[in-house]
């Protein structure tokens, strides 16, 4: 197989050769270029806190539902937690207006 590629390899026009190794190493240079803006620090999530917290439930020093973070609403049966789950959805898309247990 190896010697089928060879020989394939040695029929391609030199130019083309050259042509084919340059458009590789240009791939190859991109791809790593890439990885190095994907890469940060360990630390970086927990060291690069904002100084006020981006909230999407809460003010100030308490936030119940930061942005970029999941909720979880639970509770015992008939506590009210469907309510207030359509209540922070409704807010959520510009349907009700005002603060909802501190809600923005």
């Amino acid at each position: 197989m190896e010697q089928a590629f060879r020989q394939r390899e040695e029929e391609l026009p030199v130019g083309l050769m050259k042509w084919a190794e340059n458009v590789t190493q240009q791939l190859r240079q991109q791809e790593t270029a890439e990885r190095l803006v994907r890469t940060r620090l360990g630390g970086d999530f927990i060291l690069d806190e904002p100084e006020i917290i981006p909230a999407i439930w809460g003010q100030g020093e308490r936030v119940l539902w930061a942005e970029g973070e999941g909720i979880m609403i639970t509770g015992h049966q008939g506590v009210g937690k469907t309510i207030v789950a359509q209540q922070v959805v409704l807010h959520r898309i510009g349907l009700r207006a005002g603060d909802s247990c501190g809600s923005r």
